[in-house]
């Protein structure tokens, strides 16, 4: 293992730096900055009491996930920590849960596991906001749609903390789909994903966890068994840096201590495909596949 490039590199070839680490860690810190002072200074928290998603009536109280997220403004947290170990699973009963505010932060249990199913009818969440959703605690399962993200679609960035996202299926972004917030905001909130587990997705065509249309740091995560007809099987990340010129600069994707195992794209990238350069420090790339034209573990586009 080579400590400051550690790729366990059976099947990749990749563009790496030198001397990332501090700047990977330094952006996470001001990632997580920015989200710890935005949560403080929300609007309001709005507590999710009820572990289904019934509409109001009929003898139904206190607020569902879909309500509270429908009565949240810009900036509010919608709170699910307080349910108890006796809420396991949340199964969405009429679709997707559409968020149309440009920022939210969704917050769930610290001490289990509480999974917001999409019963293979929709998506989870589809976020249709140019700002910044954040999730943590939580896992995302069994979102389906004919479109793209399968368990969650932002039109933004997302940040995703302590999150599973499991057997989801799309066109694009089997798990994750995300285009990114206004250009002037992209280099500011890159979509990052911490203590993230994204595994069993699949894509009809291209990113089969993740297809991401902004900048990427992936930290501390695990990135296995996806799967992507096209390209980038476990990750695709096509983020671009503002810029007037054409063609545009492409971002660097940052992948550090994460492990992307056992993903496949039928023509490049079975692990991750980028279209800028790609930079990870201790991380392992191993076994993944792509049957055609190359690339197994890592394809790299050079567009930079």
């Amino acid at each position: 293992m080579q400590h400051q490039k550690s790729i366990q590199a059976r099947n990749h070839r990749s563009g790496f730096g030198t001397s990332v680490q501090a700047r990977l860690a330094a952006s996470i810190v001001a990632i997580l900055g920015v989200a710890a002072t935005s949560e403080s200074s929300m609007a309001s928290t709005i507590v999710v009491s009820r572990c289904n998603d019934l509409p109001p009536g009929h003898g139904v109280k206190g607020e569902s996930l879909r309500t509270a997220i429908g009565k949240a403004v810009d900036a509010d947290l919608v709170d699910l920590s307080g349910l108890d170990t006796s809420c396991s699973t949340i199964t969405l009963q009429s679709g997707e849960i559409p968020i149309g505010l440009a920022n939210l932060a969704i917050r769930g249990p610290t001490g289990h596991v509480l999974t917001i199913d999409g019963n293979h009818v929709g998506r989870v969440f589809y976020h249709s906001g140019k700002g910044v959703l954040t999730i943590s605690s939580l896992s995302l399962a069994n979102g389906r749609t004919s479109g793209n993200g399968g368990c969650l679609y932002s039109n933004g960035a997302v940040m995703l903390d302590h999150l599973s996202v499991t057997g989801c299926h799309a066109v694009n972004g089997g798990g994750v789909f995300s285009s990114g917030p206004t250009p002037s905001n992209v280099a500011k909130y890159p979509t990052t994903l911490a203590f993230v587990t994204l595994s069993g997705n699949v894509a009809d065509q291209t990113g089969g966890g993740i297809y991401n249309q902004s900048l990427l740091t992936l930290q501390s995560s695990l990135v296995d068994g996806n799967t992507a007809a096209f390209v980038g099987g476990g990750v695709f990340d096509n983020g671009t840096t503002p810029t007037s010129d054409f063609p545009p600069t492409y971002g660097t994707t940052y992948i550090q201590a994460t492990v992307v195992s056992g993903n496949s794209a039928r023509y490049q990238g079975g692990g991750i495909s980028t279209s800028g350069p790609l930079i990870t420090t201790y991380s392992t790339i191993s076994d993944n596949k792509s049957y055609l034209l190359g690339g197994g573990g890592v394809a790299v586009f050079a567009n930079f």
